[in-house]
């Protein structure tokens, strides 16, 4: 695996299924998670949600989830020893076994992550001899994928190969995309081991394909990473850099901090083979820092020899062999040949327990078999003179199953009543909370502008709004200051998309309104009106780069008229976040579009993020719409496509001889037919005017 310091990465892959919990409890949890966001929610205080759930089933899945996404990417292996036992024991007191075989697998993956392959391998073939019952091929293929790369750590190459072509083969018979990438990119660190870089570099290019087919990015780190090193191997130390940088860009991202640190070891490699003394020691020592932080033994291991190596150019001997004695005796506490026969003796009590289940199956066999021929000649010979007996003894069971069949309808009767007392209880939750929700709405209606007084300045206007539930992720905006700066005033009209819809998109639509309120108040540009907007939404949300904080934030259209008329037209400014402006000038067949700038409010945004400023003229009877990305993204119409913008600015188009109320009753119309009986994907908010 240590090839001059450098560490290859191969994919562990950690969740059998991904699953939707439909439960009041679950519910709980997602609202609970929502609100610890404005606050730079606590791991702790997530598991604390976890742990007070009524339904233990739930609890198992939760938990596999929480452990999978917030504690093992982060290295903190000690934590998920114990949270991973809780979960396994608690699933086997519930004869739950995906949950054993999830806990197994979870276990695995940080045994091995610690360095400890023989525990490692054993918990893989225990969550293996569990999943097989199922027959499920991806889950199956999850596990041989784990096998095979704790052989391909300890260096046995064709049982690594012979294991990760079981998965591949599987992977495509199922047709699980993600997972045959994942497959593709562990094959080729095989042949990335055995020198065969052509090979290598075909299998890491076909998982990073399947990767982006699907438009999955979490882990092509460990792709690109794989492909640098062969880039490494073969000299070519431009390219090897430029791949593993990106690798390192989305670990980073995503907070992998043992993908972090084996790519700084990556890196420091290569420039060691460059002599490059500055950047080998910066990226070694960093790799180093984070790997014993997280106690993860060969990447400490990897590190340090990387270390002796850089010392080693620099002449630093002293140093170098310092490191070298470090690296030696971190390999050795990991690869020693008691830890090798602890991992051959796992696999051989798997092998040697499934052949033994095996021949038990077949004598149980044989033995059924034999009681059934006894029975039928002991049939025989009795036949005649027991014939009373089996009249009598039918009669006897045909009243004992009266008696039987009486008892379980009386049982019967009473589940049902259980049933329908449960029944009443969950409907009478179900209407406290829909209830709840559609207070919510009142309260986003109250804070909505007026139709009225929008329709009072702008009269040949109209604002289509449909949320996809009882409340919305998209807001409209509308203000004048015209009473503060006589002739010159402004009218300000906006569009929004936050993120999300429903609950969610609801608290950020609220936050959102009352930000674009304080910077309307504080600026007249429109490009500093989104300044402030997006600065008002980081700060409300804590939002920064070195923290866990929400990455929440909105798409918006901004549009600013002036009060102000000259030989019937009238100036304007725009400004926008993602989202553009379409202007149809009077007679015109084409639409003039205004590009936005490529930025969201809040969320990646940094805090003095610019957003552009674009000066407009308008004159009488030329038509703008401002709108989010719900209307033109809808599926329907006879293939179940989606609608997409083409198709809008065409209608948009064919309906400028009407007015704009009679416009809005046609986009409503048609958005209702295109749709027909499919669900509405998201909340939908347009809005035309006419000068």
């Amino acid at each position: 695996m240590n090839n001059g310091g450098k560490k290859i990465r191969f994919r562990l892959i950690r969740n059998f299924q991904p699953a939707i919990i439909k439960s009041l409890a679950c519910f709980a949890l997602l609202f609970f998670q929502l609100q610890s966001s404005f606050a730079q929610k606590k791991l702790d205080s997530t598991l604390a949600a976890i742990e007070a759930m009524p339904d233990d089933s739930v609890k198992v899945k939760n938990l596999s989830t929480f452990i999978y996404h917030e504690i093992l990417s982060k290295g903190d292996y000690a934590r998920v020893d114990s949270l991973a036992q809780k979960n396994l024991q608690l699933s086997q007191k519930l004869h739950f076994k995906k949950g054993i075989g999830s806990s197994y697998n979870i276990l695995g993956i940080s045994y091995r992550m610690e360095g400890n392959y023989p525990k490692a391998l054993e918990a893989f073939l225990e969550a293996l001899k569990v999943m097989e019952q199922f027959a499920e091929k991806g889950n199956i293929a999850i596990l041989y994928n784990n096998i095979g790369s704790i052989y391909y750590i300890q260096k046995d190459y064709d049982r690594g190969l012979k294991y990760f072509e079981q998965a591949l083969k599987l992977n495509e018979e199922a047709g699980l995309k993600k997972s045959i990438s994942n497959t593709h990119n562990n094959i080729g660190l095989i042949y990335s081991a055995t020198n065969n870089k052509v090979k290598a570099l075909n299998e890491y290019f076909e998982s990073l394909k399947a990767l982006r087919e699907i438009k999955d990015t979490s882990d092509e780190a460990n792709t690109l990473n794989n492909i640098g090193l062969v880039y490494s191997d073969s000299r070519d130390y431009k390219s090897a850099r430029d791949y593993i940088n990106q690798a390192l860009v989305i670990a980073k991202r995503d907070e992998d901090r043992n993908a972090i640190s084996d790519m700084e070891n990556n890196i420091a490699s290569i420039y060691v083979k460059q002599k490059d003394n500055k950047n080998d020691l910066e990226y070694a020592q960093k790799s180093l820092q984070i790997a014993k932080e997280i106690q993860a033994l060969d990447e400490v291991s990897s590190t340090e020899r990387t270390l002796s190596e850089a010392y080693a150019g620099m002449g630093d001997g002293l140093n170098a062999l310092k490191h070298y004695k470090e690296y030696i005796a971190t390999r050795d506490s990991i690869f020693n040949q008691e830890n090798t026969k602890k991992t051959v003796r796992a696999e051989m009590n798997f092998d040697f327990e499934k052949k033994q289940a095996i021949i038990k199956a077949e004598q149980d066999k044989k033995d059924a078999l034999q009681r059934e021929q006894a029975r039928k000649q002991e049939l025989v010979i009795y036949f005649i003179s027991g014939i009373l007996l089996i009249v009598f003894a039918f009669a006897i069971f045909a009243y004992r199953s009266y008696l039987q069949k009486q008892k379980a309808n009386r049982e019967l009767d009473i589940r049902n009543s259980e049933i329908e007392k449960a029944y009443h209880i969950i409907e009478e939750k179900n209407r406290e909370i829909t209830d709840s929700i559609n207070y919510a709405r009142r309260i986003q209606s109250a804070m909505l502008p007026s139709i009225e007084v929008i329709q009072k300045y702008l009269p040949q206007s109209f604002i289509l709004f449909k949320p996809k539930d009882i409340v919305s992720g998209d807001f409209y905006f509308f203000t004048s200051d015209a009473g503060q700066g006589g002739p010159t005033g402004f009218m300000y009209l906006a569009a929004a998309d936050c993120t999300g819809h429903g609950v969610p998109g609801a608290f950020m639509s609220m936050i959102g309104s009352e930000k674009l309120h304080d910077a309307v108040q504080q600026s007249k540009s429109t490009g500093q009106v989104l300044e402030k907007l997006n600065k008002g939404i980081k700060t409300s949300l804590h939002q920064s780069s070195y923290t866990d904080s929400s990455r929440d934030g909105m798409d918006i259209a901004l549009i600013a008229i002036s009060h102000r008329l000259s030989a019937n037209s009238f100036d304007a400014q725009f400004s926008s976040a993602n989202r553009p402006m379409w202007i149809i000038r009077k007679g015109a067949k084409d639409i003039e579009e205004v590009k936005p700038t490529k930025k969201a409010i809040g969320g990646f945004t940094e805090e003095d993020a610019a957003f552009d400023t674009h000066e407009l003229k308008m004159s009488q009877g030329d038509t703008f719409y401002i709108f989010s990305d719900g209307y033109a993204d809808q599926f329907g119409g006879g293939e179940g496509k989606k609608l997409t913008t083409k198709k809008l600015k065409e209608l948009l188009l064919s309906l400028q001889h009407l007015s704009m109320a009679d416009q809005q009753k046609e986009l409503e119309k048609f958005i209702a037919a295109w749709k027909g009986d499919k669900e509405q994907l998201d909340d939908i908010l347009m809005i035309g005017v006419r000068v």
